[in-house]
């Protein structure tokens, strides 16, 4: 399924005119129209229903603003904001605002998060033929099991899940705000720890921060030769 067929049909129901599509986008179709962002997910998943439930609660605030959205064809209309070349203290400045927003959508935890990536770890370093040493996939499933055992509501928001450069984009006015949240409910050094996984140095940072720095490497390079990134994938698995 390329999502073609579904992007005319609401151009035409939601009276847009496309403009060009973007590239590298794995997961969704995405058009520019005039004034807009059409998005159009490939893959249905329960992420879509979370991220129009935290783009709705954040009304604008960290995240861009959610205009149209159709759930059944996992289809969303957002404002069009600009890219520029951000750094990770922009990433950080941004979370400020995002780590704002509430809401009352059943969201996954910070225990579900750490069971579902020691899942997919563990299964698609089997698939992938071991290409990493399995000292370093132990590692991450025991950090895993800390960073579940440590899930309290009490210190958690409602962090961004993919916090990191290419997903942060500016308003006209030079307002910093988030596109294509993953969102679950977890302690705020979850999306620090994204922000530092390309090429950032956790030493230093708080213990949580470095135990997701850890798992979120090692997962990465996983998915990165899910997509074919191998290059990408093995500058991972050397640092994590």
């Amino acid at each position: 399924m390329d999502g073609l067929e579904p992007v005319l049909l609401l151009a035409e129901e939601w009276d847009l005119e496309l403009g060009p599509r973007l590239e590298n986008t794995n997961e969704a179709v995405v058009h520019l129209t005039s004034d807009a962002v059409l998005r159009v997910d490939l893959y249905d998943n329960a992420t879509f229903e979370e991220r129009v439930a935290v783009l709705q609660a954040a009304d604008g605030c960290g995240y861009a603003r959610l205009l149209r959205h159709d759930v059944e064809r996992r289809a969303m209309l957002l404002e069009r904001l600009e890219p520029f070349a951000a750094t990770v203290e922009d990433v950080q400045r941004a979370l400020v605002d995002a780590w704002r927003v509430e809401t009352d959508y059943p969201l996954r935890t910070a225990a579900d998060k750490a069971r579902e990536l020691a899942q997919f770890i563990e299964e698609y370093w089997q698939h992938f033929d071991r290409p990493t040493p399995r000292a370093k996939v132990e590692r991450a499933l025991e950090l895993c099991e800390s960073r579940a055992a440590a899930w309290d509501p009490a210190d958690a928001v409602v962090v961004h899940g993919d916090a990191h450069t290419h997903n942060v984009l500016r308003r006209a006015n030079g307002e910093l705000v988030f596109i294509d949240p993953e969102p679950f409910r977890c302690e705020r050094a979850y999306d620090i720890a994204v922000a530092l996984r390309m090429g950032g140095d956790a030493n230093g940072q708080p213990r949580a921060v470095q135990e997701w720095h850890f798992i979120e490497r090692l997962s990465t390079g996983l998915q990165c030769l899910r997509l074919g990134y191998h290059e990408l994938a093995r500058d991972l698995f050397d640092d994590s």
